[in-house]
């Protein structure tokens, strides 16, 4: 494997730049192991570990990570990030991965249909996605529909200013960490669903109308299903033509 992976090296200390590699890749120790030794994750990483081995200016790594388990993802995709930092490389990054996608990039690129949607920093086209269908497609997004007129919108959740070039009937976008549970002021709702994830739960709510939205949660927070609480508006909303 070392060989393998030291073929497009040029100039000298390859034996130190083989085991940075083989270390930053998760594979250290393993330099003698042939192919049919491998597991199909550590032969993944091997050719990662190849392709920066031959030090070029720019990359394109199509899902390198992606036949991975989840702890060993985010440990390779942190380690590659380092690597590629480290040497100042350029690296064009494809992912179906969202959150993969956000915490790679320095700048990011929506493509759907063979066209791009949206170029931004990861936050610019979280928090302001350029279409619906960006903002459905990066992350979890609840759309309501609501009146908007002389920077004023009128939705299930009240009244409240917003900026936007639209006149007339709009689809509201919020994002799930943008609402509360258990608000001042808030809108009755009821409690229809929860899932857990550890660092953080979503919380499922039916709204007056019927129609339900997801609510992010921190982990101590804790609503049994059933239950009736309020929902207000806690950061700020997109607007859509409707």
């Amino acid at each position: 494997m070392r060989d393998n992976i030291a073929f497009g090296m040029s100039g000298g200390r390859r034996k130190e730049r083989v085991d940075r590699l083989l270390s930053g890749t998760g594979l250290a120790g393993l330099g003698s192991r042939m192919p049919q030794e491998l597991s199909g994750g550590q032969q993944q990483r091997v050719a990662l570990a190849r392709s920066l081995a031959a030090g070029p200016s720019v990359m394109l790594l199509d899902e390198p990570f992606s036949n991975l388990d989840p702890e060993l993802r985010h440990r390779l995709r942190e380690a590659g990030r380092a690597i590629l930092e480290s040497l100042q490389m350029t690296a064009i990054f494809v992912s179906h991965d969202q959150e993969e996608a956000l915490s790679l990039s320095g700048r990011l690129a929506i493509m759907m249909n063979g066209r791009i949607e949206q170029v931004g920093s990861p936050s610019e086209v979280y928090n302001h996605p350029a279409t619906r269908a960006v903002a459905g497609f990066l992350g979890d997004a609840n759309f309501l529909p609501g009146e908007y007129r002389d920077g004023r919108l009128q939705f299930e959740l009240g009244s409240v200013a917003a900026k936007s070039d639209l006149s007339g009937a709009v689809e509201v976008m919020v994002r799930p960490e943008r609402l509360k549970l258990d608000g001042d002021g808030g809108v009755p709702v009821e409690v229809v669903h929860s899932d857990y994830f550890g660092h953080d739960q979503l919380a499922t709510v039916r709204l007056p109308s019927g129609d339900a939205v997801k609510v992010r949660l921190q982990p101590g927070r804790h609503f049994e299903i059933g239950s009736r609480t309020s929902l207000s508006l806690a950061g700020d909303v997109v607007l859509f033509p409707a």
